[in-house]
């Protein structure tokens, strides 16, 4: 291992892809099955296309994705383990995110929306803030919202939060 610099990785959606050591990613990052970082990560876009992939980051290490999209799973393991996304290119978040004991730091740009659309899952003290947004924070404005959180913090920032009156539903476990 050593530091790594890529233009652009993707996925090829037949195995899972480790990136072992510091990396950082100048283009993009296509995820189509299971990508995990078990080191520190810069990457500039990311993309979890598929709704059954994953992109995960474990290992005690801080890492930074300035453009997210997703429709997969994103995951943040472990204590010391945190992912800063600078900006949402989508209106809010949609697939999964889980925070199992690191920090999620995510940001929306003051011009656009930022919306739960999927499921958020915080544990053994994981810890969720969402930052910035043009308006309150929707939880189930455009898909269904499954929230599980036992210890941890889920926290908004900037704005409000708001269960959408929306034909979704939005179910609760907090224990």
């Amino acid at each position: 291992g050593g530091n790594n610099t890529f233009l652009h990785v993707i996925d090829a959606n037949t195995h899972s892809l480790f990136l072992d050591s510091t990396n950082a990613i100048s283009g993009f990052l296509i995820v189509s099955n299971n990508v995990t970082a078990m080191g520190a990560c810069t990457i500039n876009q990311a993309v979890v296309a598929n709704p059954a992939a994953s992109l995960c980051f474990a290992n005690n290490h801080s890492s930074v994705i300035s453009s997210y999209e997703g429709w997969g799973t994103l995951k943040c393991l472990g204590p010391g383990t945190s992912v800063t996304i600078s900006d949402l290119a989508q209106n809010g978040l949609y697939g999964s995110f889980i925070a199992d004991g690191g920090h999620l730091e995510i940001h929306q740009d003051s011009a656009s929306h930022c919306e739960v659309n999927g499921d958020i899952t915080i544990l053994n003290s994981g810890i969720m803030d969402i930052f910035g947004a043009d308006t309150h924070v929707y939880l189930a404005l455009n898909g269904n919202v499954n929230f599980t959180m036992d210890t941890g913090y889920f926290i908004i920032r900037d704005q409000g939060l708001r269960i959408s009156a929306s034909a979704y539903s939005c179910n609760f476990n907090i224990s």
